[in-house]
């Protein structure tokens, strides 16, 4: 997941970084606040680079995909224990609406995702119907996204500021 390797510790000014992801190594060349990535398919990808809260020097972020129910039941409560807070990337989809509708109990429903957004935690865009975006047309990857960010806004009250790819 690149917004994992993007995540620990990587100095915005960083001359050249290479990770792996399932065998395709990444070169990565930054400039003051975009990243290039290059693959090993010679495609290039451009992604900005957020500054870390506080002007931290780096940070590791926690991601947990897909809105699953006991990331809300152990894995938020176990991080807080700690100090910790995580990112929960959602497929807005997915989650249960609430009102007693609950139609797939190992998913959160709204109104766990907004308690954990109002305890700090931040709430990432996963699409909202979880697609495999490299067989798509651009256009349809975009309003995924969008419906996404904007059923996330709507529930929560915060616009998601990352959305994670897998």
């Amino acid at each position: 997941m690149i917004l994992l390797a993007l995540g620990i510790g990587m100095p915005v000014n960083a001359k050249q970084i290479t990770f792996t992801k399932k065998g395709v190594i990444h070169y990565c060349m930054s400039g003051q606040d975009t990243l290039i990535v290059q693959t090993a398919l010679k495609k290039h990808y451009t992604l900005s680079i957020a500054p870390y809260k506080g002007d931290k020097a780096c940070a590791i972020s926690y991601t947990f995909d897909d809105g699953l129910a006991e990331q809300y039941s152990l894995v938020a409560p176990q991080f807080e224990k700690r100090g910790f807070r995580g990112t929960f990337a959602i497929n807005g989809s997915k989650i249960n609406s609430d009102g007693g509708l609950t139609t797939d109990t190992t998913r959160m429903s709204w109104e766990q995702v907004k308690d954990l957004s109002d305890r700090g935690h931040e709430i990432s865009n996963h699409g909202w119907k979880h697609k495999n975006f490299a067989r798509f047309p651009l256009e349809e990857i975009r309003e995924d996204i969008y419906k996404n960010d904007s059923a996330i806004f709507a529930n929560t009250g915060v616009m998601p500021r990352t959305f994670c790819v897998s």
